[in-house]
């Protein structure tokens, strides 16, 4: 099929040039016209070799499944990390927050690489001291 449109375009091209007219309008014509030719035929060459050589190769399985896999592999490793907190430094986290200071800085207080975590470490140990804070028994 592609040699029929190589063949069709060259027999275009050859009977534009021989049956247009001598004129100023031909000039314009045959430039653009070789042009566009030259471009169709590069593409109609490319695509001839191509498919050439799809069929005269042995299709590699390993390649075609490699490139059907996701090119973006993402692998996310954490070790757990534990913090322990005493009853006393609760007292102090809870004096603290009685004092009007805000639960960040009673954080800080009980860890000191409380301001070094990520956003998520920080709000789980937020929560986890807050919790820590809500159910402890009240001390008389």
């Amino acid at each position: 099929m592609l040699y029929l449109a190589v063949a069709g375009m060259t027999g275009l091209a050859a009977f534009f040039y021989f049956v247009l007219p001598d004129d100023g309008k031909r000039d314009f014509l045959l430039l653009y016209g070789s042009v566009a030719y030259g471009i169709g035929m590069l593409w109609a060459s490319s695509q001839i070799v191509s498919v050439r050589r799809r069929l005269h190769r042995e299709p590699d399985r390993d390649r075609i499944a490699s490139l059907l896999r996701s090119k973006i592999n993402v692998t996310v490793e954490s070790s757990p990390q534990v913090h322990f907190v005493d009853d006393a430094a609760l007292d102090r986290a809870q004096r603290h927050l009685d004092g009007g200071g805000s639960m960040d800085e009673a954080c800080a207080a009980l860890d000191p690489r409380y301001r070094a975590m990520n956003g998520i470490v920080r709000s789980v140990f937020k929560k986890a001291v807050e919790t820590a804070l809500e159910h402890r028994k009240p001390r008389a």
